[in-house]
């Protein structure tokens, strides 16, 4: 069985935005958690992956970030 939780993005006239859990108790508490940010995914939140850290810091591959810096230094 699969419980969902569920938002509506922007409004009336907005999307809905959906999250599937296995388990009830999860998508309850994600649910509250949901509700406590104001009826927004939690900052960190990833579809389908849950709380994961970023693929690579902000900025990455812009012209002037430390990273891009960094890479063509090392060329």
């Amino acid at each position: 069985m699969t419980h969902q939780v569920r938002r509506l993005e922007g409004g009336r006239r907005g999307t809905w935005e959906d999250e599937k859990f296995g388990d009830e108790t999860q998508a309850e508490q994600f649910g509250e958690l949901v509700e406590a940010h104001g009826n927004t995914w939690p900052y960190g939140w990833v579809k389908g992956r849950g709380f994961t850290e970023p693929d690579e810091a902000p900025g990455a591959g812009r012209r002037d970030s430390p990273a891009w810096t960094t890479m063509w230094r090392r060329r």
